[in-house]
Order: structure tokens, then sequence, then C-alpha cells
């Protein structure tokens, strides 16, 4: 089975932190599902956001949190290079996608500060409800594989 934070931090099998996360067979498991789920192209409940939308979604996030191992890996997910280079910079001249990375932005580095004004602005750019929720959850995944991350590091990565 694949897995990203193994990729993310180059962990292989005899590695102590790669036997470390087996310890916890279920969380493994869920982790990489729920991403995997995340970015299934088939994916009929994630029709509001692209394939590109969500990496680059993840892709600011992990900016904003100065996480460079995972931004790298969904910055290799983006097919639109300009799309990569707006998520990178939290930039854009398209109305959605500037709403979409300001959100993702707001969200990651400030949660307490979005609100039902937040909400009305993705509205306004086309995203609708499901869309809204995806893009809430996808930023909340994504802060969750920032927090294994850095919790690996802390243990001695």
């Amino acid at each position: 089975m694949t897995d990203v934070i193994d990729e993310v931090l180059s962990l292989s099998e005899g590695d102590e932190l790669w036997d470390l996360r087996r310890t916890r067979p279920l969380v493994l498991e869920h982790l990489q599902g729920g991403y995997d789920a995340i970015f299934d192209p088939g994916s009929q409940t994630l029709a509001g956001l692209s394939l590109d939308e969500r990496a680059a979604v993840a892709l600011r996030v992990c900016v904003v949190a100065e996480a460079d191992a995972l931004a790298n890996h969904y910055l290799q997910r983006i097919e639109d290079l300009e799309l990569a280079r707006c998520a990178g910079i939290g930039e854009s001249a398209d109305p959605r996608t500037q709403a979409i990375l300001d959100f993702a932005t707001l969200v990651a580095g400030a949660p307490a500060e979005s609100g039902l004004a937040d909400i009305e602005l993705l509205r306004s750019v086309g995203l609708d409800d499901t869309a809204i929720i995806t893009l809430s959850q996808l930023i909340a995944f994504t802060s969750f594989q920032l927090r294994v991350v850095h919790g690996l590091h802390m243990i001695g990565y």
C-alpha cells in the first residue's frame, strides 16, 4: 500500500518511525484512506472541485503552515502549472480560484476569523454547498496530515 506520509518523510520498512507508525494500523489505514477518497478522480461527491483544485488547496494549506515536504508532494500532483503557481503565492486573476485560495489561507491560518461572509463569497463564485463542504474537509484533512508529519519530526525524524 502506498502511504503519503511514508513517502513524504522518505520512510521505509525497517526505519524506526516506519515501524512506529505500524503500531496503529487503523490510523495508518484511515489516514491514507481519507487521502485516497479525496483524490479519487471518480468521486461524485467531490465533483465541485477538480483534482487539480483539490491539490492546489492542499498545497496552499501546506504553504501557510510552511510545511515544505508535504507542499512539494501536492505541488507534484497539480498538472495545471498556472494553478500550481497561484496556489503557491495565494493569488489568482480568476475570481473563483482566488476565492478558494483565500478561504484555504484563512481557514488554515486563522480559522476563528472565518465566517458566513467567506461562505457567501464562495457561493458568489459558483461553489455549491457540496463543494464548500468538500473544500472545508480538504483543509481539515491536510491540516491533520501536517500534524502527523510534524509529530513524527518531533519524535525523532
